[in-house]
C-alpha cells in the first residue's frame, strides 16, 4: 500500500471514529444544526470510506461524480416490478446532482454524457439529489390545499433480517414518452415525471451488510401530514415498515408486486453531504 492510500485509510478511519469520541455537551449543541444523529453521521462517513477506499473507485476521478443538468429524481418513487425489473415513476428535476459515474467508451465519457445526450434524443437517467418532500422544511411549509406531495421521511430497514426487496435506480434509464402516459402499477405519469428502469436489491439473497433506508409517510395515524415538529412515534408507520422491510417474496417476487425505492443505510446522507446539501430531514426507525 502506497504512502498516499495509506493516509487515505487514516483519514477514512478517523472521520468514523471521532465523532463518538465527541463530548455529550457538543452533541447537544450540533445535532440541531443538521437534524441528522450521531449515528447517522458516523454511517454515512463510513458509507464514503468503503465506496472511496483504495481499490474500490469506479472512475479516475473518484467513486462519484456531480452533474448539472437535467435529470430524474427517484428516491422517493415507488416502483412496479415485472420480470426482474422495477418500473419507477420519477421526478424530472433540473440541476446538481450526484451518481456513479458509470464510465464507458474507454473512460471518456460517463453518467453527465448520458444526460447530456439525452437532451436531444427523447431519455434521461436516474440520478440523486436530496428529495425537498423528505426535509423538515418541506414539512413546515406544506399545506394539504395546495396540491403538492405530502411530506416523506427517511425509513431504516434494519441490518440483518430485513428482507423486502428494493429498486437501486443510481443509473437507471428513463425514456420522456412515458411522461403523460400510465403504466401498470404506478398510475398516471404526469408532465413532470417519467418512467425509469431500476434493477432490484434482494437482501435475501445478498445480506445488508448496513441495512437500507427507502422513503415512506410522516404523518399521524388519522392520515394528516406531519409538521417539521412531529416526533417519530406520532409521524411512523409501523405497518409501512412491516410492508416493505419485512415483505417475504420467496423463492421469487411475483409480478406486479409493488416495491419502494432503496440504498444502502446511510447512502443518502452520504451523497447529499457530498452535493454540499445538508439539511434537518425526517427520520424514521433510525439506528
Amino acid at each position: 500500500m502506497t504512502s498516499r492510500q495509506q493516509d487515505q485509510m487514516s483519514q477514512c478511519r478517523k472521520s468514523r471514529i471521532e465523532p463518538v469520541q465527541t463530548p455529550r455537551t457538543e452533541r447537544k449543541e450540533m445535532l440541531p444544526a443538521s437534524g441528522i444523529s450521531w449515528r447517522g453521521w458516523v454511517v454515512a462517513f463510513g458509507v464514503l470510506c468503503v465506496l472511496g477506499a483504495p481499490g474500490r473507485a469506479r472512475s479516475q476521478q473518484g467513486p462519484f461524480v456531480q452533474c448539472n443538468q437535467n435529470y430524474a429524481l427517484c428516491a422517493t418513487a415507488t416502483c412496479f416490478y415485472l420480470n426482474g425489473v422495477a418500473y419507477c415513476k420519477c421526478d424530472k428535476e433540473v440541476g446538481a446532482s450526484i451518481s456513479i459515474p458509470f464510465e464507458f467508451d474507454n473512460n471518456t465519457q460517463n453518467i453527465c454524457t448520458l444526460l447530456n445526450d439525452g437532451l436531444d434524443n427523447g431519455y434521461t437517467v436516474s440520478t440523486f439529489s436530496l428529495p425537498d418532500q423528505v426535509t423538515k422544511k418541506y414539512a413546515a411549509q406544506y399545506k394539504p390545499s395546495s396540491g403538492s406531495p405530502p411530506p416523506l421521511a427517511l425509513y431504516t430497514c434494519p441490518r440483518g433480517n430485513s428482507t423486502g426487496p428494493y429498486a437501486q435506480c443510481d443509473g437507471g434509464v428513463c425514456f420522456d414518452s412515458t411522461t403523460g402516459k400510465e403504466f401498470p402499477g404506478v398510475g398516471a405519469i404526469g408532465d413532470n415525471q417519467i418512467l425509469c428502469s431500476c434493477p432490484v436489491t434482494q437482501p435475501r439473497e445478498f445480506g445488508p451488510q448496513l441495512g437500507y433506508q427507502i422513503t415512506g409517510p410522516w404523518q399521524h395515524a388519522d392520515g394528516t401530514a406531519c409538521g417539521a415538529n412531529g416526533s417519530p412515534s406520532d409521524c411512523c408507520s409501523s405497518a409501512f415498515l412491516s410492508q416493505f422491510c419485512f415483505a417475504d417474496y420467496h423463492p421469487t417476487i411475483p409480478t406486479g408486486a409493488i416495491i419502494p425505492v432503496g440504498a444502502p443505510t446511510g447512502a443518502a446522507t452520504a451523497l447529499s453531504i457530498l452535493l454540499g446539501d445538508i439539511q434537518p430531514i425526517n427520520t424514521c426507525f433510525e439506528r
